[in-house]
Protein backbone atom coordinates (compact mmCIF):
# COMPACT_ATOMS: atom_id res chain seq x y z
CA UNK A 1 0.00 0.00 0.00
CA UNK A 2 2.82 2.41 0.82
CA UNK A 3 4.43 1.80 -2.56
CA UNK A 4 1.14 2.73 -4.24
CA UNK A 5 1.13 5.99 -2.30
CA UNK A 6 4.72 6.61 -3.37
CA UNK A 7 3.86 5.85 -6.97
CA UNK A 8 0.92 8.23 -6.83
CA UNK A 9 3.17 10.98 -5.45
CA UNK A 10 5.73 10.39 -8.20
CA UNK A 11 3.09 10.45 -10.92
CA UNK A 12 1.42 13.56 -9.54
CA UNK A 13 4.74 15.33 -9.31
CA UNK A 14 5.80 14.53 -12.85
CA UNK A 15 2.53 14.52 -14.78
CA UNK A 16 -0.02 16.84 -13.24
CA UNK A 17 2.33 19.74 -12.58
CA UNK A 18 3.48 19.74 -16.22
CA UNK A 19 1.59 21.70 -18.88
CA UNK A 20 0.09 19.74 -21.77
CA UNK A 21 2.70 18.79 -24.41
CA UNK A 22 5.58 19.70 -22.07
CA UNK A 23 8.58 17.46 -21.56
CA UNK A 24 8.17 15.24 -18.51
CA UNK A 25 11.35 14.57 -16.60
CA UNK A 26 12.22 11.43 -14.70
CA UNK A 27 10.84 11.29 -11.18
CA UNK A 28 11.87 9.13 -8.28
CA UNK A 29 10.54 8.61 -4.79
CA UNK A 30 11.69 6.48 -1.84
CA UNK A 31 9.05 4.76 0.26
CA UNK A 32 8.59 1.92 2.71
CA UNK A 33 6.94 -1.15 1.19
CA UNK A 34 6.47 -4.82 1.94
CA UNK A 35 9.09 -7.22 0.60
CA UNK A 36 6.43 -9.41 -1.01
CA UNK A 37 2.75 -10.28 -1.05
CA UNK A 38 3.01 -12.90 1.70
CA UNK A 39 5.84 -11.16 3.54
CA UNK A 40 5.40 -8.82 6.51
CA UNK A 41 8.98 -7.49 6.30
CA UNK A 42 9.18 -3.82 5.27
CA UNK A 43 11.91 -2.68 2.92
CA UNK A 44 12.93 0.67 1.44
CA UNK A 45 11.89 0.86 -2.19
CA UNK A 46 12.95 3.32 -4.88
CA UNK A 47 10.23 3.98 -7.47
CA UNK A 48 11.28 5.63 -10.73
CA UNK A 49 8.91 6.99 -13.36
CA UNK A 50 10.37 7.51 -16.84
CA UNK A 51 8.50 9.10 -19.75
CA UNK A 52 8.27 6.93 -22.86
CA UNK A 53 8.26 8.08 -26.45
CA UNK A 54 5.05 6.29 -27.21
CA UNK A 55 2.05 7.65 -29.04
CA UNK A 56 -1.14 8.18 -27.06
CA UNK A 57 -4.45 9.38 -28.51
CA UNK A 58 -4.55 13.14 -29.05
CA UNK A 59 -7.74 13.32 -26.97
CA UNK A 60 -5.92 11.81 -24.01
CA UNK A 61 -4.27 14.16 -21.53
CA UNK A 62 -1.99 11.39 -20.31
CA UNK A 63 1.66 10.61 -20.92
CA UNK A 64 3.05 7.12 -21.46
CA UNK A 65 5.47 6.22 -18.66
CA UNK A 66 7.55 3.27 -17.54
CA UNK A 67 7.56 2.55 -13.80
CA UNK A 68 10.51 0.73 -12.23
CA UNK A 69 10.94 -0.16 -8.58
CA UNK A 70 13.93 -1.64 -6.77
CA UNK A 71 14.75 -2.37 -3.13
CA UNK A 72 17.48 -0.07 -1.80
CA UNK A 73 19.30 0.48 1.48
CA UNK A 74 17.10 1.60 4.38
CA UNK A 75 18.93 4.91 4.84
CA UNK A 76 17.19 6.30 1.71
CA UNK A 77 13.81 6.07 3.49
CA UNK A 78 14.94 7.64 6.78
Amino acid sequence: MLSLVGLAIALLTSLISQPVQAQVRDSQVYTWSYAGIDNSQKVCEKIEVHPRNRAVPASSHKVAVKVRSIIVDNHYCQ
